[in-house]
């Protein structure tokens, strides 16, 4: 996956296995991110990746259309610190061909 700000406040997330996409409006973090110096008048001073934490959640479970078990996980998704939660990424796998492979993939931001 791809996971950076961009310009005007923005976040860009990208499952590539998957192939969606997701941009995310982080103008409600304005002043922090100008006070840190990852924004200047909403241009980012430098390209800055996002932060893909390791999996928080990775369990067994059922996967849509496939015999067996696969596996769930979940990994948070932060901005300019820890602390500076956005939101996470479901994920689902299926062990096939000697190889895990990715069944489906979303991301969804924090309430």
């Amino acid at each position: 996956m791809e996971a950076r700000f961009e310009n005007d406040y923005k976040a860009l997330i990208i499952l590539e296995d998957s192939e969606k996409s997701y941009t995310i409006d982080l103008s409600s973090r304005k002043k922090d991110y100008e006070r840190i110096g990852l924004y200047n008048d909403g241009k980012l001073v430098k390209p800055t990746k996002l932060m893909v934490k390791p999996y928080g959640l990775l369990e067994p479970s059922n996967v849509n259309g496939k015999k067996g078990l696969g596996l769930h996980g979940i990994q948070g998704v932060s901005g300019a610190y820890n602390a500076d939660g956005i939101g996470s990424i479901e994920s689902y796998w299926y062990y096939e061909d000697h190889k895990w492979k990715l069944i489906d993939a979303q991301f969804s931001t924090n309430p």
